[in-house]
């Protein structure tokens, strides 16, 4: 009873160290992630982020400081805590009037593209990913982002996170089983999937954790339940 109770609690994990283990998507490049708030980048990116920082040099612009409840200051400085955590350097957040957090702010896209177009100037970017045209959550500063960007018909590769419907969302690792088998047997000509290892999984949380101000009761349930957490697909924008 013991070896059957054994092998079903292992198998898991030996069937998940078999479909992480992956080669590296993209090599020596700049990579900008653009972000809309402070936890997006663990919330939502952290299966891929991990991965590209190890052979790419990663960079996040996150484009409001997220002050709608007014902790902006301390949120920044999670911001900061987090991407080192998740192997990132090169972190810049905008406190920009135009740029507030808040479900009802309609973000502008020549306010999105004054901060984006000094960031990619100033630092060679070669890539760029953000959220996709439902921005995950459905968030509107998430949207505009996308939204901003595909308007202006950047010059930079454009990738963007795919999202995923609300019940495969928090299925946890069967999503991520029914991404794999897309990603053998079907996959998206234009897209790269990440697969996070045990090891990458527990670094997205305790990321995640490093935004104290923010770990209410369902964001414990989220690092428990969401598939972003285990996997992230990113599409190419035509």
């Amino acid at each position: 009873m013991l070896i059957y109770i054994s092998v079903i609690l292992i198998l898991p994990l030996i069937l998940w160290t078999v479909i992480t283990t992956t080669k590296p998507q993209m090599e020596n490049q700049e990579i900008l992630l653009v972000t809309a708030h402070p936890d997006d980048e663990c919330m939502f990116f952290s299966p891929a982020i991990i991965q590209l920082s190890k052979t790419n040099n990663v960079h996040v612009l996150c484009l409001s400081v997220g002050n709608d409840q007014g902790l902006g200051k301390t949120r920044e400085k999670e911001l900061i805590k987090s991407c080192s955590i998740l192997g990132i350097k090169n972190v810049l957040s905008t406190d920009d009037p135009e740029l507030q957090d808040g479900m009802q702010i309609d973000w502008k896209a020549d306010a999105v593209l004054k901060h984006f177009n000094k960031y990619v100037s100033e630092h060679n970017i070669s890539t760029v990913i953000t959220f996709d045209h439902l921005g995950i959550s459905g968030h509107i500063n998430h949207r505009k982002i996308h939204t901003a960007l595909k308007l202006a018909k950047i010059s930079q590769k454009l990738y963007s996170l795919h999202t995923i419907p609300v019940i495969p969302k928090f299925s946890f690792l069967i999503s991520a089983l029914l991404t794999k088998a897309e990603q053998l047997f079907a996959p998206k000509p234009n897209s790269l999937y990440f697969f996070a290892s045990m090891n990458e999984y527990l670094q997205g949380r305790k990321a995640m954790y490093a935004h104290d101000s923010q770990l209410v009761w369902f964001r414990h349930l989220y690092l428990l339940s969401s598939s972003y957490m285990l996997v992230n697909r990113l599409d190419l924008e035509e």
